[in-house]
């Protein structure tokens, strides 16, 4: 309940740029639930692209190292 409020201010920030006619350039990059300093991940040198669902592996985990993770922003 206490993220409510970034959520809704999230949601309209994207309906605004999803309705915006001005033909706008954008991107989301949203990192895995395991993503942070606590899980510094291995670096692999690749990523996986995901649509508006959490990409999991096998056992259900979502995460990424903090290499790759730029490596998708640069790229």
């Amino acid at each position: 309940a206490q993220y409510r409020p970034y959520s809704e201010v999230a949601e309209a920030v994207l309906q605004a740029l999803l309705s915006s006619e001005a033909g706008l350039d954008w991107f989301v990059l949203t990192p895995p639930m395991g993503f942070g300093s606590y899980a510094p991940g291995e670096t692999t040198g690749t990523y996986q692209l995901g649509g508006e669902l959490p990409l999991n592996d096998a056992e259900g985990k979502s995460a990424i190292s903090g290499a790759d993770y730029a490596l998708a922003f640069v790229d």
